[in-house]
């Protein structure tokens, strides 16, 4: 199972994210190809996702509500983690395919 730190709710940083493409430059090459990979990891954001919405629903309700100020923040928030899902399975797809061009290559 690929770890879940992928999609938690916030953006990566650079070391964190030096990580997950390494994880999974290799945990892609456990699948049958790229796309159910892929499929894994909208999968994984969705339930993250979910579980964001949430813990940001008790936090609005706990506290009277968010602002409109918060409320954009959180809109803004869940485009760039979504942008970041894609930026990250480009990445990596890409990464996979130059391996199998490789792998190919070497036999």
């Amino acid at each position: 199972m690929s770890d879940p730190s992928v999609y938690p709710g916030r953006l990566l940083n650079s070391f964190e994210l030096d990580y997950q493409i390494e994880f999974h430059t290799l945990y892609i090459r456990t699948f049958d190809n790229h796309e159910d990979w892929a499929a894994q990891m909208d999968r994984q954001f969705e339930v993250t996702m979910v579980l964001f919405d949430r813990v940001t629903r008790q936090l609005e309700e706990s506290y009277s509500g968010l602002d409109e100020e918060a409320r954009a923040k959180r809109r803004e928030l869940t485009v760039q983690l979504r942008i970041q899902l894609s930026q990250f399975k480009a990445l990596i797809q890409d990464r996979h395919s130059e391996w199998e061009i490789q792998q190919a290559a070497s036999e």
